[in-house]
């Protein structure tokens, strides 16, 4: 046995990084769904940070395009699990509720260009989808990770902010009660 070396110490350390890494790995966005959406109310009742960019294919987007209508900024990335579970939903709630008016609007962050647009064709995205790789607008919204979601009033106003993935219920209730005063889509445009 060598010097200075108690018996069973590796094993320990190993042990140790074993429990952390266990500790860990459920909690990385990449392994497990976000349950439970969290609200930042530090930029609500405030204009929303101001914004330009393109988009996934080279275009130019800005947020002062969409004032006059209400708008929901979701943050994703193609690495994000969560951001991939949720996003049949997303498209479900744009095609239901953009006829109302409501635009959506993906910003995606933190990621690679050519996996954006495989991310996007892969799910058939609709809807614009800023290119964000630095996460600037990511931070000016107080984004800490995706999936996140700020949503804007026709007057540039944040009414509210989430972190995580509620569900698309959820969604449908902040759109339909925050952004839309109570106007549903009617039931023959909803997607089973």
């Amino acid at each position: 046995m060598a010097a200075g070396v108690a018996p069973g110490r590796p094993r320990g350390r190993i042990a140790l990084l074993a429990a952390l890494l266990a500790l860990l790995v459920p909690a990385c966005s990449l392994q497990s769904q976000i349950k439970v959406a969290t609200q930042d109310s530090s930029l609500v009742g405030h204009p929303a940070p101001d914004w330009s960019g393109t988009d996934l294919d080279g275009h130019p987007i800005a947020l002062a395009a969409f004032r006059g209508h209400p708008v929901f900024l979701n943050f994703w990335a193609s690495w994000c699990g969560p951001c991939r579970a949720e996003q049949p939903a997303l498209n479900r709630i744009a095609s239901d509720f953009t006829p109302r008016g409501l635009k959506v609007v993906g910003v995606d962050i933190r990621d690679n260009l050519d996996q954006a647009r495989i991310f996007r064709d892969e799910f058939k995205i609709q809807y614009p989808s800023i290119f964000d790789q630095a996460a600037r607008l990511g931070y000016a919204y107080h984004v800490d990770a995706p999936p996140s979601s700020a949503f804007i009033d026709p007057n540039g106003i944040v009414l509210f902010t989430l972190t995580g993935a509620p569900g698309e219920d959820d969604y449908r209730k902040i759109i339909s009660d925050k952004l839309l005063h109570g106007s549903q889509p009617s039931p023959a445009t909803m997607a089973p």
